[in-house]
């Protein structure tokens, strides 16, 4: 059988779906850490095998979180090589079945076919091999372990041996006849019944004791009736006095009480605190009178302390809704100030530029600034650089000149008088264009620059010769002017706005005395707030002094009052002495004071209408404490009578209790049955125990003769390849003691003679061979190895794992393990390893 996958659904701490893919041919590594669910796989796979182990969902272990079921799922390839799917769920109650194709088997919780003929304890014991399994040979003897592993198939420590042991033990402790002591259970039996029938013997005799002292108790119990009855008549007699002698004596006290205070009806009127009322007044008067004087002389002091305002201060909080406006017309006047300084210095600086460019265009004597008009000018020197190039460039002049070339040249070639002539015309085409030409330029653009140039004081030269830099000097000449004209308009707006200013100004202040800027004005406002600040607080406390002491008063008058009226009710009843009437008044208090405790005492105790009638039909000489005397005597008598009796009443039932303590006859008859019976029981259980042993000790003879031999062999063979053929053998001797033969031939004990590591080796090794024996020509189940080659060295741990990389291509092998260190060791000895990580 090997397993192909695992899927768990619903297990432990898998509450969602996992699927394990394992390798049939290969060994089979799941690693995962501490606390990931390697414990929680190997379950579900024994699980999956044998069924689950509680069919209670509610108790199982590994019920997931939810708390709903338990759904695992498992495809494996049997021993004939087909796929095979089994399911299990555990809810309510269990469902698992096996598919085979299309074909589906209910097997209910039993095991897998393939695994009937292993137990699931023996396989959770043999085929899963854990560390502590490991670590058990740490504590024990090979000796202990060896018939467990051998003979029990590694199902518990109990063996065969053991067993046989137990029963001879069991059988010594019911009888052994070799012994002289009488511990042995038959033995104890037949004392006990020889006791109990001596115990039978004595019972038998106290009865007769035991009669007649019970008749004295009859007579003992008939007479302490009667003194219980003479008692109960003395009781009620007692009762009788004492309900009656309290309240006559306290009724006795009340009349002797009023009888010792004179007029005592006129006294009862007061009210019982009158006195406490006239201490009360006495001590108020005083406390207002003292108050009074103390809030007078506290309201006169916080008067004095009022602050009075000045002038100034008045007129500060006059203008204290106005602060922000003043303020910012002391800013506005300051700014304007800043403002026409900067301007002045803005023309200041631009003046020197003027006067830097005058000193280029204008004549040296001039000392003012020029206006002229600068776009005129402008228009005039561009017009005039174009009629310059017009008269140069025009057609008409090339005209002219031509013509009179020509003209000039036939005079000069014609020697005659028409060659005069026509040197006459050219003449006088020359002179009349002369003139015509200078008539012209009076009137022409350069000419009319230069006059606009001389009449603005130009230098001679410039004026004459004005070329485009001259215009640019002049043009920043313009702008510097324009610039100078414009801030002195500024300035003149500001002068005129902070006129205006300093007029609202001097208005604000002038209603001061000393006030004369906003400074001053914030600090006197400032002094004036604190004083009017304090001098509110002081007003609301002198307002509400003036009420306390306008309160005492009245209070003080109303005690007054009311002492004038105690006073007078206090003489009234000393006939005009105070003193006298006071005294009367304590006496009356402390009498009263008594009476209403015996009335209070009356009242809580007695229903007085009642009591009033009862009094008058008693004979009063019998309601007396000399006469409750005698009772309480007669009663005390009794009573010791009654003592004696009972005591010897409680002495006798003592002695009778004493003499039949123990069991009773029919109780003693019953103990000597059932041990007889016991003993009966005890020596057939003596004769069964006898023959089992004999029969476990054959049955065990012949189990190591059949399975011991074919185990050792096989535990052999794999403890020689784990230790690379140092050991040969693995014996078991007549001592019943395990040794192993090394390949020198030696022997040597597997207790004391090898270490720890060879103790794991061995013990691996007994495990593998019980698994081969156990499955033999059945179902090859899977071996589990849980973390057990944690501790192992290399030495030992390479042929280990060469060993079950070959048991793996028979048997499927699946290995935990949580520590990442084992995996390299695993790889390199390993090399087909299948990987799975969770």
């Amino acid at each position: 059988m090997k397993i192909n996958e695992i899927t768990l659904f619903e297990y432990g701490k898998f509450d969602n779906k996992k699927v394990i893919k394992l390798s049939e041919n290969r060994p089979n590594l799941i690693y995962g850490k501490n606390e990931t669910g390697k414990t929680t796989i190997v379950s579900a796979v024994i699980e999956l095998i044998f069924g689950f182990e509680r069919s209670n969902k509610d108790k199982h272990r590994y019920l997931p979180w939810n708390g709903e079921r338990l759904n695992i799922a498992m495809s494996y390839l049997n021993g004939i090589g087909k796929m095979l799917n089994v399911k299990r769920l555990l809810s309510n109650n269990i469902k698992s079945m096996i598919e085979d194709g299309l074909e589906v088997t209910n097997i209910n919780n039993k095991a897998l076919p393939e695994a009937e003929n292993i137990s699931r304890n023996i396989y959770s014991n043999v085929y899963k091999i854990t560390s502590e399994q490991l670590k058990e040979i740490e504590t024990k003897s090979f000796s202990e372990l060896q018939d467990k592993l051998v003979l029990n198939y590694g199902n518990s420590n109990i063996s065969p041996k053991t067993v046989i042991q137990q029963l001879d033990e069991d059988i010594k402790n019911i009888y052994n006849a070799r012994s002289r002591g009488n511990k042995q259970t038959i033995n104890q039996l037949n004392n006990e019944i020889k006791e109990l029938k001596k115990e039978k013997k004595d019972k038998v005799n106290l009865y007769h004791e035991v009669r007649v002292m019970s008749e004295d108790i009859q007579k003992l119990e008939k007479e302490l009736v009667e003194v219980d009855q003479k008692i109960i008549g003395k009781v009620n007699l007692k009762n009788q006095i004492n309900r009656y002698l309290r309240p006559i004596e306290l009724i006795n006290k009340i009349e002797n009480l009023k009888a010792n205070v004179e007029n005592y009806e006129h006294y009862e009127r007061l009210d019982r605190d009158v006195l406490v009322q006239y201490q009360t007044v006495k001590k108020s008067l005083s406390s207002y009178k003292e108050s009074l004087n103390e809030k007078e002389s506290k309201l006169s002091l916080k008067e004095n302390k009022l602050e009075t305002l000045s002038y100034d201060e008045k007129v500060a909080l006059n203008y204290q809704k106005h602060i922000d406006d003043i303020e910012k017309l002391d800013e506005s006047v300051n700014k304007a100030k800043n403002d026409i300084e900067k301007i002045d210095e803005y023309i200041e600086m631009n003046g020197k530029k003027l006067i830097n460019e005058s000193g280029y265009l204008f004549k040296e004597n001039i000392n003012k600034v020029v206006n002229f008009d600068f776009k005129m000018i402008q228009t005039l020197f561009y017009k005039s650089k174009e009629e310059e190039s017009n008269k140069s460039r025009g057609p008409l002049v090339i005209i002219k000149t031509l013509v009179i070339l020509g003209l000039l040249g036939v005079g000069i070639f014609t020697q005659n008088i028409f060659g005069t002539a026509v040197l006459a015309i050219t003449l006088l085409i020359v002179i009349f264009d002369y003139f015509d030409r200078r008539e012209k330029s009076k009137n022409s653009s350069l000419e009319l620059l230069k006059k606009e140039l001389k009449s603005i004081d130009i230098l001679f030269e410039i004026a004459n010769n004005f070329t485009e830099i001259n215009l640019k000097n002049l043009e920043s000449y313009a702008a510097i002017k324009k610039l100078i004209d414009e801030l002195i308009s500024k300035k003149q707006e500001l002068e005129e706005n902070e006129l205006k200013l300093l007029q609202d100004y001097d208005e604000v202040f002038s209603k001061f005395d000393d006030v004369t800027n906003v400074k001053i004005f914030i600090q006197v406002l400032n002094e004036a707030i604190t004083k009017s600040r304090l001098n509110s607080e002081l007003m609301n406390n002198i307002t509400q002094e003036k009420k306390e002491v306008s309160e005492l008063r009245i209070k003080l008058e109303q005690m007054e009052n009311k002492n004038g009226l105690l006073e007078n009710t206090i003489n009234k009843l000393g006939n005009g002495n105070f003193e006298i009437g006071y005294s009367n008044i304590e006496k009356y208090l402390v009498v009263r004071e008594r009476i209403i405790h015996y009335e209070s005492e009356l009242a809580e105790n007695f229903n007085m209408n009642q009591l009033k009638d009862e009094i008058e039909g008693l004979d009063q000489s019998m309601i007396s404490k000399d006469y409750l005397i005698i009772v309480e005597n007669d009663i005390e008598s009794l009573q010791i009578m009654k003592t004696e009796k009972a005591k010897r009443n409680i002495q006798l039932k003592t002695e009778i209790e004493h003499k039949i303590t123990g069991d009773t006859l029919d109780i003693i008859d019953g103990k000597i049955e059932y041990k007889n019976q016991e003993l009966k029981e005890y020596a057939d259980k003596y004769d069964i125990l006898s023959i089992l042993q004999q029969v476990i000790t054959r049955a065990d003879e012949k189990y190591r003769e059949k399975n011991q031999p074919d185990v050792l062999k096989l535990t052999s063979n794999y403890f020689a390849e784990m230790t690379n053929g140092r050991y040969t053998h693995v014996l078991i001797e007549e001592d019943e003691k395990m040794y192993l033969k090394d390949k020198n031939g030696e022997i040597i004990s597997a207790d004391s003679e090898i270490s720890a590591g060879t103790k794991n080796q061995l013990y691996l090794s007994f495990r593998l061979a019980l698994i081969k024996y156990l499955d033999q020509d059945k179902e090859k189940l899977p071996i589990i190895l849980d973390e057990a080659f944690s501790n192992w060295d290399a030495e030992r741990l390479q042929p280990t794992l060469k060993l079950i990389n070959n048991i793996s291509k028979e048997r499927q092998v699946i290995i935990f393990t949580c520590k990442e260190h084992n995996i390299k060791y695993l790889e390199t000895y390993l090399p087909d390893l299948e990987k799975i990580i969770i």
